[in-house]
């Protein structure tokens, strides 16, 4: 099976980053969240 040009890399490169980014602001939200309660 011939791999079509550089369009998965890309799509993967996409999702890594939306990933990454939904990991941040939960974090965020979760230290927030914590320092709010004073743990």
């Amino acid at each position: 099976m011939a791999r079509s040009a550089k369009l998965p890399e890309t799509e993967q490169k996409t999702a890594i980053h939306t990933l990454y980014q939904s990991v941040s602001s939960c974090l965020i939200v979760v230290s927030a969240h914590m320092v709010h309660k004073g743990c």
